[in-house]
């Protein structure tokens, strides 16, 4: 199936009853859910997109573990990606959070697809101003996978920072979200894995405080992921951390629509 053209991208688009754009593609369904990102004073400053994926019998597949899974070929992961960015910024654009920053996730695998068509950058940047969503809302969070061909990563990521928007490395101290990729990309913002605030919890702290000093040095914004308990949270705090994000602060939910697009679902 190739959804390079927009007519044959869309018809995987509808609306379910709730109001929220969801896409049906090769036996999966998908939905977009919106976990907050908080401060230090709990006011939320931004909302990370994510997707739950369901197959045809109403099982359950973890984003993590289709991205990585070679059971699924390339050609459906790019695909699945894209449809997930498009029925995310819709959502977002309809929702309460539609004045707060907006992380979506980058798989490096779409870009590297993408990186020499200029009509497919070019009409997300057109649908971000047809739903009023600015870029510099937008944070393009880059998933820790390798990549083969680091400059062109680095052309993936220039393309968005040209068009006003923001790159964030996504679970730094894991995988590939390491300083070379942080030296090579210059995000501004370095997301924590939750993994360097388990072993901080743990006694082992040197991983963690020297990811807050790659960032520092970076001159980037940090967000710790996976606070999952009221001592995380007391704990994380105390750091020169700027952003939290866990399950013990919210979980992922789908948006709440703004009164007009709720007014027009139930009228």
């Amino acid at each position: 199936m190739e959804l390079r053209e927009q007519p044959a991208f869309l018809q995987y688009l509808s609306v379910d009853e709730q109001g929220q754009y969801i896409a049906e593609y090769n036996g999966l369904s998908l939905q977009s859910v919106y976990q907050p990102i908080f401060t230090r004073s709990y006011d939320i400053a931004a909302v990370e997109a994510l997707v739950r994926i369901t197959t045809r019998d109403r099982g359950n597949i973890l984003p993590d573990v289709f991205f990585t899974s070679p059971q699924y070929a390339d050609s459906d992961k790019i695909h699945v990606e894209r449809l997930c960015r498009a029925i995310h910024i819709r959502n977002f654009a309809n929702s309460t959070f539609s004045n707060l920053s907006l992380f979506l996730n980058m798989l490096p695998l779409v870009g590297e697809e993408f990186i020499d068509n200029d009509d497919q950058y070019a009409h997300f940047f057109s649908k971000l101003d047809a739903l009023s969503i600015g870029h510099s809302q937008i944070v393009m969070e880059l998933l820790e996978t390798h990549v083969d061909d680091e400059p062109r990563l680095c052309a993936i990521t220039q393309k968005y920072l040209r068009n006003g928007m923001r790159v964030a490395i996504d679970d730094f101290g894991t995988g590939a979200s390491t300083k070379h990729r942080v030296d090579l990309v210059k995000p501004s913002i370095i997301k924590f894995d939750r993994g360097l605030l388990e072993r901080y919890m743990a006694g082992f702290r040197e991983p963690l405080l020297y990811a807050i000093e790659v960032a520092r040095n970076a001159q980037a914004q940090t967000v710790i992921e996976g606070i999952e308990t009221a001592e995380q949270w007391v704990c994380m705090k105390a750091l020169p951390i700027d952003y939290f994000q866990g399950f013990y602060l919210a979980r992922p939910q789908p948006c709440t629509l703004n009164n007009r697009i709720m007014q027009l679902v139930t009228n």
